[in-house]
């Protein structure tokens, strides 16, 4: 006897579905996705880091590890020659970063000379140009428009009157780091004005997260294991299982259950209760600027995720009124950023920190706030108290 219709149908979506899932699986092995081992590296040395990626999909990566003579090269100015060189294929990208003696990316700190104008910016890792040349952070790029704005449209001597921008930025830092930052710019630096770049992870923490909570950082989403050792850092996924669209499945649940975790948990954070511990230090570093007879500009910068219609929106419009109306000046980077899609200002497609594209847009504000007078006013600047 023949089957019954009902259950031929079922066979033939079993055995087609079974295929389907075949193909899939054969695709993504071919593919080698989703893929094995870091997709960053950092190896170090002396007061030098080197940042490898496995694409340079933003095209700010300038370093091309295939080379011979620049691998050996920068070798020699690891600690551990041997782990770059059997590890470098991975991360073919790079980009380099020279610190000074205080483990800024900066030239020698040195006291300001007659005629300048000075302004330190502090920060974390997003100030500091994580994954960028030295040249496209936001701070370098800033000063060079405004090094052009002074000899040209200012119509200054040079020899006589200059402009210089220090970037005190750093990663791996928080509040109480970059407070000390600030402490060492207004005591030694003599800066006119002093920013702060302002990320959402950098908060002295008010509230308790809930223990099962993975949440570590939403930079961390979905970048899966990590290896460490003092001369070198891999970051990346976990070796394959039995099934790629079983691995594929699991990472964009986790993915997604990580990012959403984060989500709640910085927007909890950022609500005006539990944010008034880090306001209250923001407005004490503005009181101590203004001390030292410097301007003080508090800089937001917002994370590159779904940016068009931020789920920090709110966020960003609570501490900008509220560190406003404490009398502190406000720049949100928000409302100009969000006019550029996700991937164009993203590094890399699983690192959110800034592109070439969001540091030119986040200098091209800033440059007209810090070259007016305090009382003055400019687009996307928020002076005065509501």
């Amino acid at each position: 006897a023949r089957p019954a219709p009902a259950i031929a149908k079922l066979t033939l979506a079993i055995a087609a579905g079974c295929v389907g899932l075949l193909i899939g699986e054969l695709g993504l092995r071919l593919a080698d996705l989703p893929r094995s081992g870091p997709f960053l590296q950092e190896f170090r040395g002396e007061r030098f880091k080197l940042m490898g990626y496995d694409s340079n999909p933003s095209g700010a990566l300038d370093l091309d590890l295939s080379d011979p003579s620049l691998r050996a090269k920068l070798a020699e100015r690891l600690s551990n020659p041997a782990e770059f060189l059997a590890h470098w294929q991975e991360t073919p990208h790079a980009v380099s970063f020279d610190f000074n003696a205080q483990g800024f990316r900066e030239r020698p700190l040195a006291p300001k000379s007659a005629g300048t104008r000075r302004i330190v910016v502090i920060g974390d890792s997003f100030t500091a140009g994580h994954g960028l040349p030295n040249a496209l952070s936001y701070p370098r790029l800033l000063e060079v428009r405004l090094q052009r704005q002074y000899e040209h449209e200012l119509d200054v001597d040079p020899l006589k009157v200059s402009i210089e921008v220090l970037n005190l930025g750093r990663g791996d830092i928080d509040l109480p780091g970059i407070l000390r930052s600030a402490k060492l710019a207004l005591r030694t630096l003599d800066p006119d004005v002093l920013v702060y770049g302002y990320f959402m992870n950098d908060p002295v923490p008010t509230l308790s997260r809930a223990q099962e909570s993975p949440i570590h950082d939403m930079l961390d989403a979905g970048w899966g294991a990590l290896e460490q050792s003092p001369t070198m850092t891999r970051i990346g996924q976990s070796d394959h299982g039995w099934s790629r669209v079983v691995d594929l499945s699991k990472r964009f649940l986790a993915d997604r259950k990580l990012t959403a975790s984060t989500i709640r948990w910085y927007q909890r954070l950022h609500e005006r209760e539990a944010w008034n511990p880090t306001l209250e230090r923001i407005v004490a570093m503005s009181n101590t600027a203004r001390a030292h007879d410097a301007r003080f500009v508090l800089l937001l910068l917002p994370l590159p995720f779904e940016i068009a219609d931020s789920p920090f929106t709110d966020a960003h419009r609570q501490m900008r009124e509220s560190a406003s109306q404490a009398g502190v000046e406000v720049v949100d980077a928000l409302p100009a950023l969000a006019l550029h899609p996700d991937d164009d200002l993203r590094l890399h497609p699983r690192d959110l920190h800034p592109s070439p594209l969001y540091t030119r847009v986040v200098a091209d504000l800033l440059a007209p706030v810090v070259s007016q007078d305090a009382g003055t006013t400019a687009a996307g600047r928020d002076k005065s108290p509501r």
